[in-house]
């Protein structure tokens, strides 16, 4: 299976110009669609860099989302090098207002720390907010985590390519891809093509705490003797353990008290000349469920759900240890309906809150939602 990276966008990007569904604001999902529909709720499809209405609004490879501490939803507009807030059906971009135009048609990627309305980013691809109202920024292509405190935006790690922890500046990344946050506001990062997971402390002291860096593989065991292959999601829960998707194993990792076990999925050899484990689909026990380039993670009440990227779904991992396909077909496409009939492209980035699952369907350029009863390890 070659390897699905943000690169290949690029030109997958060009014949993906899709057109409008049916578009319902943010505050009336609860009571404006059914259970287990997935709907579009910004976006018309359109490769794009607008601001506005839900069924106006134009992104350009949508791939993290998390929400703010006022609950609006923050959305990660990659190819546009920006992020945009979306609140009861309007998007408005809060950072990254570039307005220059690469050769290929999207906005420039920049690197500028400094006032809000003119810092620069690159390809930001996930964030997350601390509990003292900071928004932490993965800056894929400049190899940083950048940082919006008040009204200025600052490097808070990284900013060079490579692989060395330290503090702040002096630490480096290579394509760090998503993040997560626990209740000491300590953060992890996948750092992907390094194959480690680093963690941040809020004094800006990088770490490894999983992986061999630079060397792809796979292997449980000791954080320090495990390998991973392209990690690209993460979640921590409330017990500090953390859960990462890899990439490249085709298969969901646990890290706990310092070891790292395979919790869902199969990672058999990669086939010659490939760098990835052979891809499959298939729902039931975890220890044979199987996965297509699973990349975003969303930990909650006792479920894992999990963004099925070259699935073009959405899977849970239950509590009683099955994975069960929650949203998508299995194949891509662009449409609203019930389980098994909506459809989606290369999802990635997901957020789950007050019954609501929403979801960046990345090659259709929209984000998408679905009502799902999550309580008890479940999903009723």
């Amino acid at each position: 299976m070659k390897k699905f990276k943000l690169i290949p966008f690029l030109i997958i990007a060009f014949v993906l110009l899709a057109g409008v569904t049916g578009v319902v604001a943010l505050s009336f999902l609860q009571e404006g669609i059914e259970d287990n529909v997935l709907v579009t709720v910004s976006g018309t499809g359109d490769l794009g860099n607008i601001d506005g209405d839900a069924d106006e609004t134009r992104f350009a490879l949508p791939h993290g989302l998390c929400f703010d501490n006022n609950g609006n939803l923050i959305i990660f507009d990659t190819y546009n090098a920006g992020i945009k807030r979306s609140s009861d059906g309007s998007t408005e971009t809060i950072l990254g207002f570039s307005e220059a135009i690469d050769d290929f048609g999207f906005i420039m990627p920049g690197y500028f720390d400094g006032e809000r309305a003119d810092a620069l980013f690159g390809r930001p691809t996930d964030g997350v907010y601390s509990s003292d109202g900071d928004l932490f920024i993965v800056d894929s292509v400049n190899n940083a985590i950048r940082i919006l405190r008040g009204d200025r935006v600052y490097t808070f790690a990284g900013g060079t390519q490579g692989h060395a922890d330290g503090r702040r500046g002096n630490a480096g990344f290579d394509n760090p891809m998503a993040i997560a946050i626990d209740s000491n506001n300590n953060l992890y990062v996948t750092d992907t093509f390094n194959h480690t997971i680093r963690m941040i402390t809020p004094a800006g002291v990088v770490s490894t705490i999983a992986g061999s860096p630079g060397t792809r593989g796979y292997a449980d065991g000791s954080a320090g003797a495990a390998l991973f292959n392209d990690p690209s999601g993460i979640a921590v829960d409330n017990n500090g353990v953390i859960y990462v998707a890899d990439t490249g194993n085709q298969v969901i990792r646990k890290i706990e008290n310092g070891n790292v076990t395979t919790i869902a999925g199969i990672a058999d050899p990669p086939e010659d000349d490939e760098e990835y484990s052979p891809a499959g689909y298939e729902d039931g026990p975890a220890d044979s469920a199987r996965f297509n380039s699973p990349h975003g993670l969303y930990r909650v009440n006792g479920v894992l759900l999990i963004a099925d990227t070259g699935n073009h779904t959405i899977r849970a991992l239950l509590a009683d240890g099955n994975v069960t396909t929650v949203a998508g077909s299995g194949t891509p496409g662009d449409a609203e309906g019930i389980q098994g009939e909506g459809m989606m492209n290369k999802p990635t980035g997901l957020v789950y809150r007050n019954g609501v699952l929403y979801i960046a369907d990345t090659l259709n350029n929209k984000i998408k939602a679905v009502l799902i009863n999550v309580i008890g390890g479940e999903i009723a």
